[in-house]
């Protein structure tokens, strides 16, 4: 069996190469295509999403890149036009995400997709990233809902997603299968002694993270411990706060190896969470974790085992859960250490890639 990957540039946080490489290694990874737009066809798509300021000019241009009907469309030929020219190099297409169909038309090959989240969990719980209009998210939703129903297996990084495929689009639930994210490895930290009182936050959606959350907490923390600092990765500067840094767009992998290793406790507590791969490698690199009751945080955070997981916007107990934890190093090192084994137990990338494998073996591949 040997599969066709097709995914968007630099779209899905590093997913897409993670299941393409432990593919390749397998010697089962045929060749990959990508649905990108035209460049006279992201110009256009420029011109008319114009508004001021510039940054929401920029958010309305992606937006229209990646969440119209006619995107959906667009994309789905240029892959189509890609895919049929070496129908004969493959036996099944493995697309990551759900913004585009591979085929626009009659499919030659068994289809499976990696979903990590759907629109329809969007809407309900963050209607700020949905950002359709109805009549738009009519068109949207069946052009998904098509695309989720003709699929021959559908592979999802969380339960939660699961459910909303089978729930919400109809997709038969023999035909979608967990497998989960990962980090290709865990990391210990020699002589760490989590005495450092450092929290640390990575997401660059800082609202959606609920980076607000956080630093009205973090005041709370600072009155009752005055050396404590609060290490913030991702957004542009924030707003001028006692003992916190903004250390913006972190893309040296050292460097970040780095501020988990300084770090005491790892803090991401989102109102929307497709999955949580920042939490994951967290917890490789032995942190106490402290996230949010939404989406799948659950399915990877055990709350008093792995750290906490408090109700979204609830600035009181996050301010509580994070005294309590840098207030006691042991209990830092123990939560740690539990949260590291469960990556080695089921958040390993080449465990990921095993799951996909085995459920791309189940596919019919003579449709």
């Amino acid at each position: 069996m040997r599969a066709m990957g097709v995914t968007i540039r630099d779209a899905f946080s590093g997913l897409d190469n993670a299941l393409f490489r432990g593919l390749d290694q397998r010697g089962l990874l045929a060749g990959v295509c990508h649905a990108d737009l035209p460049p006279s066809w992201r110009a256009l798509m420029l011109a008319a999403a114009f508004r001021l300021p510039k940054r929401r000019w920029f958010f309305a241009w992606q937006h229209a890149m990646t969440k119209s009907p006619e995107s959906f469309r667009r994309r789905s030929r240029v892959v189509a036009k890609q895919l049929l020219h070496s129908v004969d190099d493959y036996d099944v297409v493995l697309q990551v995400g759900g913004l585009f169909a591979s085929f626009d038309h009659d499919f030659p090959r068994p289809l499976a997709v990696v979903c990590d989240y759907t629109t329809k969990l969007a809407e309900q719980n963050y209607p700020p990233w949905f950002g359709l209009k109805p009549r738009r998210a009519r068109a949207w939703y069946e052009l998904e809902t098509d695309l989720y129903r003709r699929a021959a297996r559908i592979f999802t990084a969380s339960e939660n997603t699961r459910r909303s495929l089978i729930l919400h689009y109809g997709a038969p639930s023999d035909h979608v299968t967990v497998i989960g994210e990962g980090v290709s490895r865990t990391v210990e930290h020699r002589d760490k002694t989590y005495d450092e009182q450092t929290v640390l936050m990575v997401g660059i959606d800082f609202e959606r993270k609920g980076g607000p959350t956080v630093l009205r907490a973090f005041r709370e923390v600072v009155r009752h411990l005055p050396h404590a600092r609060l290490l913030v990765v991702g957004p542009d500067a924030g707003p001028v706060q006692a003992r916190v840094e903004w250390l913006g767009h972190v893309s040296d992998r050292d460097h970040l190896a780095r501020l988990f290793a300084e770090a005491t406790v790892f803090v991401l507590p989102s109102v929307c969470e497709p999955f949580g791969l920042a939490v994951i490698e967290a917890m490789a690199h032995g942190l106490p974790v402290i996230g949010s009751q939404v989406d799948a945080m659950s399915e990877i955070v055990s709350d008093n085992e792995h750290g906490y997981l408090i109700a979204p916007g609830d600035a009181s107990a996050l301010a509580e859960r994070l005294i309590a934890l840098l207030c006691s190093p042991d209990l830092c090192a123990r939560m740690g250490e539990a949260g590291r084994e469960r990556v080695r137990r089921q958040f390993l990338w080449s465990q990921v890639v095993d799951r996909l494998v085995s459920g791309l073996s189940e596919i019919d591949l003579n449709i």
